[in-house]
């Protein structure tokens, strides 16, 4: 992985998130319902059970997969740019001129329907919502596409982060310390 830039600010989005808790426990519960469920199937439906439990390891592997991708991507702000990047699950640039203000109201961060993204990596509110202008096409893991307005993340240290974007020329709405 290469260093930033010197006028490139650089945020994580699983440090704060509690993404490894959840991933952990997600983990646990696979693990302590497959195994009772391949015993009990193995004796009268080994094929039934041997398929539960390929199953099983898929979505392990795909759980630690998601983790280890969350854990080393990074969104970063450059000079005329935004870079989001989180986990496997979207990445996209968005030029910093297309951002018409950064919010962090209550208000604006429940916002919901069509044109709104939570790029966030666990389900819940995101701390920062980027109004966009015009709407934006993004891409996400599976390959699936949609105009965005509204664009929700949580980075870790959401103040610096709007720091960064004031810097950058963003207004910031309204002004002052991420809640």
């Amino acid at each position: 992985m290469t260093a930033p830039a010197a006028n490139t600010a650089e945020f994580t989005h699983h440090r704060e998130s509690g993404h490894l808790t959840i991933t952990l426990a997600l983990v646990l519960v696979c693990l302590c319902e497959g195994i009772p469920v391949h015993l009990a199937l193995h004796a009268r439906h080994p094929a039934w059970a041997w398929t539960l439990s390929a199953l099983t390891l898929l979505v392990l592997v795909d759980l630690m997969r998601e983790h280890i991708a969350l854990a080393r991507s990074r969104t970063r702000i450059t000079a005329d740019a935004l870079e989001l990047a989180v986990g496997s699950r979207w990445r996209l640039r968005l030029p910093l001129a297309g951002i018409v203000a950064a919010h962090t109201s209550a208000a604006v961060r429940e916002r919901r329907g069509p044109g709104v993204l939570r790029a966030v990596a666990v389900p819940g509110e995101p701390t920062v919502v980027l109004e966009l202008q015009p709407p934006v096409p993004v891409r996400g893991r599976f390959g699936g596409t949609r105009e965005v307005r509204w664009l929700g993340c949580s980075p870790d240290e959401s103040a610096r982060f709007l720091g960064a974007l004031s810097a950058a020329g963003v207004a910031v709405d309204p002004p002052g310390p991420a809640r």
